[in-house]
């Protein structure tokens, strides 16, 4: 599904984002998470971009890292990506790790050719 580094890595860093600013403000004692929980009735107008895009990112790698698992790789790696999703993430750290390899090889094959 993402076959485009700087897509996965883009995607991976919007997660990022996500993760750190909503679980970052509990520790500073923002009083909308008295319940534990902030609704979008509850967020700052800024806050609706970061969430979104966050969302969309979480969705894009899992779906990427599922059907990449899928087709490469093995079904139960897939299958355990699906269900225990923080695998995701890990998967596809390793998926632009490859994507990083081939794009040095063919780097390298065309400086030799030159």
């Amino acid at each position: 599904m993402l076959n485009n580094l700087k897509a996965l890595l883009t995607f991976n860093f919007f997660s990022f984002v996500l993760f750190v600013y909503f679980f970052s403000l509990e520790p500073f004692g923002d009083p909308r998470l008295n319940d534990h929980a902030l609704g979008w009735g509850e967020m700052y107008l800024y806050e609706y971009p970061i969430a979104v895009f966050g969302l969309i990112s979480c969705f894009a790698i899992i779906l990427s890292s599922v059907f990449n698992a899928w087709g490469k790789s093995s079904k139960f790696i897939s299958l355990a990506i699906l269900f225990i999703w923080p695998l995701a993430f890990v998967y596809s750290w390793y998926q632009a790790y490859g994507l990083l390899q081939k794009k040095q090889a063919y780097n390298k094959a065309v400086k030799r050719d030159q």
